[in-house]
């Protein structure tokens, strides 16, 4: 078996991270030379595992299209929704389309987490990798039943499976509000 399993990686980025009060959203304020949704990419563009990505963003979003990613070939755009769950699945329809398979795994992960760690990226050491089929059928039935799903667990949770959970890093910080971004921006510096 590879060292690097093959997975997709799919990124929601269609919230509008009011708590940030900021006059973007989150993944779109800078951090360092760049935005935090470019520093979250890099995490995964240099994997050796990697099918394809893509980049789960609201319908009006007017600030992809100026990064230098949006004409990346490695990742695509997909419609995202009002709710995460939404724009997971969304980001799941077009992998299909991509040809992502049942069984292939697909890792979940937040716009605005840039510092996550690619070398320990590989099959399911990451708390919401899972496999294709099973990630999408548990976000369908949520959805269609009306159930809050706060992620990708939780909806595999309500189907009745048990996602297995690895001790994460206290430094896989998600940028939520202004003092968020000025702890991180004071470390990236060093």
């Amino acid at each position: 078996m590879s060292k690097h399993p093959s997975f997709w990686v799919v990124i929601p980025a269609a919230g509008v991270g009011s708590r940030m009060r900021a006059d973007r959203p989150k993944q779109y304020l800078q951090l360092a030379d760049r935005t935090i949704l470019e520093h979250t990419l890099d995490c995964f563009l240099g994997h050796p595992g990697l099918k394809g990505m893509v980049v789960s963003l609201a319908a009006d979003d007017p600030w992809w299209p100026s990064l230098g990613y949006a004409s990346d070939p490695r990742i695509r755009r997909a419609e995202g929704g009002v709710e995460r769950a939404d724009s997971v699945l969304g980001g799941l329809r077009l992998l299909s389309e991509l040809g992502a398979g049942a069984d292939d795994w697909v890792l979940v992960h937040d716009a605005a987490r840039p510092t996550v760690d690619r070398s320990v990226i590989w099959q399911a050491y990451t708390p919401q990798m899972f496999r294709f089929s099973a990630l999408q059928e548990a976000l369908v039935g949520a959805l269609a039943e009306n159930v809050a799903i706060t992620d990708e667990a939780s909806a595999l949770e309500w189907a009745g499976q048990s996602p297995r959970l690895i001790e994460g890093r206290a430094d896989n910080l998600k940028i939520t509000r202004p003092e968020d971004l000025q702890w991180l921006q004071q470390r990236w510096k060093s």
